[in-house]
């Protein structure tokens, strides 16, 4: 298998979202990915961006989580 998986650790995920859109000046630490989860974790998971893996940790594909994330966090309501 080459390159990247398509899923990779949520919170890592997070950090590089948020370091390609500096634009949206969101913080890409663990603090700043938890709040958001708590906004966003259900259109998050309906849009199969995240899921929890072994029951213990949330995962997230790369691209689907940036589109869902984007969206989110450019709407009324979502903020960091």
């Amino acid at each position: 298998m080459e390159g990247k998986s398509e899923w990779g650790v949520a919170h890592e995920v997070w950090q590089a979202f948020a370091k390609h859109h500096e634009e949206l000046r969101i913080k890409g630490n663990a603090a700043a990915f938890h709040n958001f989860l708590r906004r966003a974790k259900a259109p998050l998971v309906a849009a199969d961006a995240i899921r929890i893996a072994n029951g213990k940790h949330w995962i997230a594909h790369r691209e689907r989580f940036a589109l869902v994330a984007f969206e989110l966090l450019t709407q009324q309501g979502v903020t960091e």
